[in-house]
């Protein structure tokens, strides 16, 4: 195993040691000759049972082949700065990493070994993969969804904006939202925008859009500000969700109460017709029953005064 002359350790053992990223030394073989400490935190091994033993030991097999790779290119003096690898810890867990190789010269400027740095970017990564998420969802959102600045000129809008509005990214990117907002609702637009600029919560407001064609479409607006890493506003994501089978609904809905309370009064005044009817035509009943008794009466009286019995018998 090469050593390094004293005077190169000294130079790099203060930077060497204190160094919050992960350093080893390797010789030119890729065996691991120093450790810093923060080389043994991240990846579990003691300096003790890491020195002597091949750098491919924090490794993962898969990767074995780029870590010889870059070696070679770093022995052979080309530069190797910030290369995606992983790295394995003692107890197998892996770690996404920047990896950057420096030449180790000796006194004489003949290479002696390899000063690997491997910057974790774990949460670089996470961040990536969420963004990614993010991304996906927004492209590919059932609903159409723009993305404005704060002065209400868009920015990005996903697949179904395009498909609901019809402008192509290109023909509505740069321009306002208003394009998109009818006339008669261009005051709301601006009251949504100051009420989401200052912080306050916009959700499920009743709006409406308009198609390139002139089509004007109802739908529920929400509108959810975008913050950069120190929380500074950057933008706005609108939200749009086409309500026009709802609306449509409700109308339908309307009309056929509106049909039935009709047909309700329609069939109400032909019972109270029926009703006016047969109270008519019961009234004259009771009208001639009386006029009958009336007669009868009449008639016995008359047979009274002859000296004949009375023919009928009156209740």
């Amino acid at each position: 195993m090469n050593e390094f002359s004293d005077q190169e350790l000294r130079r790099m053992s203060k930077v060497f040691m204190d160094s919050a990223d992960p350093i080893i030394i390797e010789d030119l073989d890729g065996v691991v000759v120093q450790m810093n400490t923060e080389a043994e935190i991240s990846y579990g091994w003691t300096r003790e049972e890491l020195i002597g033993k091949s750098i491919l030991e924090i490794i993962p097999p898969d990767r074995h082949g780029q870590a010889q790779d870059i070696l070679l290119q770093c022995k052979s003096g080309e530069s190797v700065r910030n290369i995606e690898g992983l790295r394995c810890d003692k107890k197998g867990n892996i770690t996404p990493v920047l990896v950057t190789l420096s030449l180790l010269r000796n006194e004489s400027g003949e290479p002696e070994g390899v000063a690997t740095l491997a910057k974790d970017i774990s949460d670089q990564k996470s961040t990536e993969q969420t963004l990614r998420q993010m991304s996906k969802v927004f492209m590919d959102g059932a609903d159409p969804i723009l993305i404005e600045d704060l002065k209400g000129d868009v920015i990005d809008l996903n697949g179904e904006a395009e498909h609901a509005y019809g402008w192509s990214r290109h023909e509505l990117i740069g321009k306002p939202i208003k394009t998109i907002v009818p006339d008669d609702k261009h005051d709301q637009a601006d009251e949504l925008l100051k009420l989401c600029t200052s912080g306050e919560e916009v959700r499920n407001i009743e709006g409406e859009r308009i198609h390139k064609d002139g089509t004007v479409i109802p739908v529920l607006l929400t509108l959810s500000l975008l913050r950069d890493d120190e929380g500074q506003a950057t933008g706005i994501a609108t939200f749009a969700k086409d309500i026009s089978a709802q609306k449509q609904a409700q109308k339908e809905l309307i009309e056929y109460q509106n049909e039935l309370e009709s047909q309700v009064d329609e069939r109400t005044r032909e019972l109270e017709k029926k009703v006016k009817q047969a109270e008519f035509f019961n009234k004259m009943s009771i009208d001639r029953e009386l006029k009958m008794i009336e007669l009868k009466k009449e008639i016995n009286d008359l047979l009274v005064k002859t000296g004949a019995d009375t023919k009928y018998t009156v209740v």
